[in-house]
């Protein structure tokens, strides 16, 4: 199982997303999975995407770099003590809270909302 972070800048990223998703494609990697969290409301705000060739599986997730900073520098710490089983339940609501509360200021790029798993088996 192979991991790899795509980040684009803001104003490309829909349409960089569907280049890599059509050249990987051209090169017969099949498409299994699409996640797409760009929604208000959600703490992680990204595209997973998961992908198959030879047997050998690829998951590609798509950031804009804002959205990856935030995952990466503060999110994440935030994250880590959230699932820790020795968090108690108050404090796991108050994490949930706060990392919705970031994840508010990660700006949605234009056409986000429109991607799923059969607009890109599409493309």
């Amino acid at each position: 199982y192979i991991k790899i972070h795509c980040n684009f800048e803001f104003r490309k990223f829909c349409r960089r997303l569907y280049t890599i998703v059509s050249l990987l494609s051209e090169k017969n990697y099949i498409l299994i999975k699409v996640g797409n969290t760009w929604k208000n409301g959600n703490v992680y705000k990204g595209i997973n995407t998961v992908l198959e060739k030879d047997d050998i599986k690829i998951e590609i997730q798509y950031h804009t770099e804002e959205s990856y900073n935030l995952k990466e520098k503060i999110l994440h710490k935030l994250y880590e003590e959230y699932r820790d089983v020795n968090t108690v339940k108050s404090r796991k609501k108050e994490l949930q809270k706060e990392m919705k509360k970031i994840s508010l200021k990660i700006k949605n790029p234009k056409g986000i909302g429109d991607i799923n798993g059969e607009i890109l088996f599409n493309k």
